[in-house]
């Protein structure tokens, strides 16, 4: 998995005197990223990892700000697109409001946005401005430039207390704002670059861009258009508020999971397909609310993390010739996508790991060959072929893996 993180959210009536400092960890392809207890950050590099019971590996830095500062930190991403390691960008909230970016690889502290910093020392760029209240999640976000050339750029995004959910660029500098409503946001996902065949109609929707913002429920924001973002509808039945919240690579399925032993998988297209028309222009979007996830998973016990990896597989001679069907049954005149069906390959299928205290669990979710399976149920005429097909589709939601750890 390329990212994997493990945070929590205490709950609103927590005091921040009060809080316990627990570690944010987060691995990438190249580095795994830890806080500790005195507020340092630690980070190694993977491939000098040893799976040994007291050694993780060799430590490449460790990062800090002055004791001084009080610190709380209360989440953390990583930035590690370089092959050649020369990049590491770690970015953190704290309890205060204030976004802390720090370069690995020059082992220093480059950027503070904050409306007042008591760090006294020059070598980074202090930015006034931020968030007024605790930041609760905060990610580096690949998005297209607005520029013609659709160059991918990196921002920083994040959402806190004080019920905003704002961009930054790596300078610092504030690009947006969004007032998510009455609920205080406690993470979000946001859609990677949509590729031209993912979002392709008459006008050219390259450059779409859209957010899920999670607090009690999900919010759906389009924000294409920076000067206008639009609410268009929401994810609503889980019964306690959001802690994870990941989008698969090719941004058709929503995973997320609260405070239980349940995570969720939404299907997003529905949301895509959302025309302007259909949005009421007050906010009030009670038409455009999903009640009923796509799939249900189960564990053992309440999770603390979970993480998505997508991979890119051949399609089966069965699986071609049901998605030809598939095309065939629901061609219409005003989509041509009948025709580039037929030239398809290959699909996505995505692995979905949570974690709970003393387990790992892996479910491989194959929707192609998912809904193959649950239409074979409902179409055939035997009964025996039925409940086959159901079957398949029941062993396909169960977990491919799972790892239980024993404690000592």
């Amino acid at each position: 998995f390329s990212t994997l993180t493990f945070s929590s959210f205490p709950s609103d009536s927590y005091e921040l005197s009060r809080m316990p400092h627990k570690p944010l960890r987060v691995s990438t392809t190249n580095y795994f990223v830890s806080t500790t207890a005195n507020n340092s950050i630690k980070v190694w590099q993977l491939e000098s990892v040893a799976h040994t019971k007291n050694e993780i590996g060799k430590l490449l830095i460790e990062l800090f700000e002055p004791n001084y500062l009080q610190l709380h930190y209360t989440c953390m991403d990583v930035l590690d697109v370089d092959a050649d390691k020369r990049q590491c960008l770690i970015v953190l909230g704290d309890a205060m409001g204030r976004i802390v970016v720090f370069d690995a690889v020059k082992g220093c502290k480059t950027l503070e946005i904050s409306h007042r910093t008591k760090d006294v020392s020059t070598q980074f760029q202090h930015v006034k401005a931020g968030h007024n209240a605790r930041v609760n999640c905060v990610k580096f976000d690949r998005t297209v430039s607005d520029g013609t050339d659709g160059d991918a750029c990196v921002h920083i995004v994040s959402c806190a207390h004080d019920k905003k959910l704002c961009r930054w660029d790596l300078r610092g500098s504030l690009l947006d704002t969004i007032v998510v409503g009455e609920v205080k946001p406690s993470c979000f996902a946001a859609t990677l670059p949509f590729s031209p065949s993912e979002h392709k109609t008459k006008r050219s929707k390259k450059h779409g861009k859209y957010v899920m913002v999670a607090g009690d429920h999900i919010d759906v924001w389009n924000t294409s258009v920076k000067e206008q973002p639009r609410n268009i509808g929401s994810f609503q039945g889980q019964a306690s508020k959001i802690r994870h919240l990941l989008l698969t690579q090719d941004n058709q399925y929503l995973i997320s999971a609260a405070h239980g032993r349940h995570v969720y998988v939404w299907r997003c297209k529905p949301f895509y397909k959302k025309k302007p028309s259909t949005v009421a222009s007050d906010g009030d979007n009670t038409n455009n609310k999903l009640r009923a996830a796509e799939h249900t998973l189960s564990m053992d016990e309440d999770i603390v993390s979970i993480a998505v990896k997508s991979v890119t597989k051949a399609l089966s001679e069965d699986e071609i010739a049901y998605l030809k069907q598939l095309q065939a049954t629901h061609k219409s005149k005003k989509s041509k996508k009948a025709d580039e069906a037929f030239t398809l390959s290959t699909k996505d299928v995505h692995y979905i790991c949570a974690a709970t205290k003393s387990s790992v669990y892996i479910w491989c979710f194959d929707p192609v060959k998912l809904r193959q399976c649950s239409d074979r149920a409902r179409g055939s005429e035997s009964v025996e072929e039925s409940k086959v097909g159901e079957e398949q589709a029941n062993d396909l939601m169960r977990p491919a893996v799972q790892i239980s750890v024993a404690a000592e």
